[in-house]
């Protein structure tokens, strides 16, 4: 030991007016001999730290829990007595300086109510079976919280909603003018769908998507989406075993159920929504400027332009008479959300410009049906992967289709970079597409899109984005151009207590491509639509789609050659208006 603490283990501890301390506050002149384990036992506890109070006063003072200088005279203290119990001799080495600096006076003592430095739980991101009650564990914030939700939304005032209850109501809203305009829709347009796919024209106008999961959200008073995601994830996760198994279980239930009914069977009504932020595809990955027309079939019609996207499995032709059965499954697992990369505000994961990692798959497998039309096509899949990060990213993927004779139809193959989030840019595509047909030749597309943010001040927020793709000619067929392009202007207006701007503005884009993008005789689609936004609070939405030129399959049904929708409706900003 240093001279000065060998002094302080001989000298002994005096009050402010001189008297020896006795009984528990006595400290021995040999901290071996009489040390309080000797006297009291191994089990022995020392009693709170006295600090001496200023002349002719006696005061007690328990110090601070987790104090650095206490930690440090706890650990010597602690080779001391691990000394006196072992029969070693004296702790060789001088006393650490946080302890030599402690106040004369100032007895150390063993708290063990100390807090200890907060670390992280390694449990909450493992993943294991878990526990048969793992469905009440994620639902029990959701049910045992819903009435003191409801009380507290009950007592706000639309100057008190917080950002998240914006949001929430304003996708309440959004879904309720959907299910409003998806029967206007059944009538109004030239294609009259069903109910099913009209809420799928009204999601497209709105800009609102998964309306019956916003329902639900909004009865729950929390998004169900973002809670599954973020807040249940650790749980989820930790359980992840049995959670599969009783989702295959209700799963079950409703297909026996729609299979009663002999409707189309989709397997994942209810996995498929639950593993979203897991499988949904990262920004970029889809083809940029491609404004679809939900409502026909020959905008989608070239299997490989369908980007798979979350998770989805099901079998369809049981409703249609007049189709073959046809087993169908996508799959995409996001890495970069099964990792928690992304930032948790929407906004900024708009901004995310780092790892990516997010392998894909679809598969389709038809067969016959009686008095139905044989397939096409036996079998169609495409494999590929998107990944990088710092901004840049590659993709590759590749796919066949097969005739009922097992003959392939095509080979497809698609390589190509794309940029997100540099600088100005905000996303850009390059890409290059290979087919090649029994028969034919092999033909190649060039592809080139871009969306570049013009202006973004505090009063003006412009956009404007361009797309181009090229089938070159071979030898025996000529070329063919695709053209698509997208424009946005914005005014930003602000209201006192009210964090983000109230925004009006209007944007347009259209798309003119090939129905098929490697056959230039295939028809012609045109899709234009634009959206008028005054204060975040009222909007217009609009979409015109036409056909023209190709030849029609034939027994298949006519569909119209043109069509016009739109959608009038409130926005989220009459939530935030103060």
């Amino acid at each position: 030991m240093s001279d000065h603490s060998q002094r302080l283990a001989r000298k002994p501890a005096t009050t402010t007016t001189g008297r020896p301390m006795t009984g528990a506050t006595h400290a021995s002149a040999d901290p071996v001999a009489a040390s309080p384990i000797a006297t009291h036992g191994a089990l022995y506890h020392a009693r709170p730290a006295l600090t001496l109070g200023p002349p002719g006063q006696n005061t007690l003072t328990i110090s601070t829990p987790g104090d650095p200088i206490e930690r440090e005279a706890e650990r010597v203290a602690g080779q001391v007595t691990a000394a006196a119990i072992g029969g070693a001799g004296p702790v060789s080495g001088s006393v650490p300086k946080q302890l030599a600096a402690m106040p004369a006076g100032v007895v150390a003592r063993d708290e063990k109510t100390a807090a200890e430095p907060a670390t992280t739980d390694k449990k909450d991101s493992e993943t294991g079976f878990g526990s048969p009650a793992a469905p009440w564990l994620v639902l029990k914030p959701l049910i045992l919280q819903l009435p003191s939700r409801w009380k507290a939304a009950a007592n706000k005032s639309a100057g008190e909603l917080s950002l998240d209850d914006q949001e929430l109501y304003g996708n309440f809203t959004g879904a309720l003018q959907n299910l409003l305009y998806a029967g206007m829709l059944t009538q109004m347009s030239s294609y009259k769908p069903d109910f099913s796919k009209g809420l799928e024209a009204a999601e497209s106008l709105s800009g609102v998507t998964d309306t019956y999961l916003k329902l639900a959200s909004f009865a729950f008073q929390k998004d169900i989406e973002k809670y599954l995601g973020k807040e249940a994830k650790p749980v989820i996760m930790q359980n992840i075993g049995w959670m599969v198994m009783y989702g295959l279980f209700l799963q079950g239930g409703l297909v026996g159920f729609n299979a009663a009914l002999e409707k189309d069977l989709n397997f994942t009504t209810i996995i498929g929504p639950a593993v979203k932020s897991f499988t949904e595809a990262p920004q970029g990955f889809a083809r940029p400027l491609q404004r679809p027309n939900v409502l026909d079939p020959r905008w989608g019609s070239y299997p490989f332009y369908t980007a798979p996207s979350g998770l989805e499995a099901g079998v369809s032709g049981r409703e249609d008479a007049a189709k073959p059965y046809t087993f169908n499954l996508k799959l995409g697992v996001n890495v970069a959300s099964l990792a928690d990369l992304y930032p948790e505000k929407e906004e900024d994961k708009k901004k995310y410009k780092g790892f990516e990692l997010y392998p894909y798959l679809s598969f389709s497998h038809s067969w016959e049906k009686e008095g139905a039309k044989p397939p096409d096509f036996r079998n169609i899949w495409l494999a590929g992967m998107f990944f990088g990060g710092d901004g840049v990213y590659t993709i590759v993927e590749g796919g066949q289709k097969d005739k009922a004779d097992d003959t392939i139809a095509e080979t497809y193959l698609r390589t190509g970079l794309v940029f997100r989030n540099l600088g100005a840019l905000q996303l850009g595509q390059l890409t290059s597409e290979y087919s090649l047909r029994p028969g034919g030749d092999l033909r190649t597309r060039l592809n080139a899109a871009s969306s570049i943010k013009l202006v973004d001040t505090k009063t003006w927020q412009a956009t404007l984005g361009m797309g181009i793709g090229g089938l070159l000619p071979s030898a025996a067929q000529p070329g063919a151009l695709d053209l698509s392009g997208e424009a946005g202007l914005a005014y930003k207006t602000y209201r006192p207590g009210v964090k983000e701007p109230f925004k009006s503005g209007v944007s347009a884009g259209t798309t003119w491509r090939n129905q098929d993008p490697f056959d230039p005789t295939s028809g012609r689609l045109l899709s234009v639509g634009g959206k008028l936004t005054v204060l975040d609070m009222l909007f217009l939405s609009v979409e015109y789609h036409q056909a023209s030129g190709g030849t029609e399959t034939p027994g298949a049904p006519s569909l119209p050659g043109q069509d016009f929708r739109f959608m009038l409706g409130f926005g989220p900003g009459i939530f935030r208006w103060k």
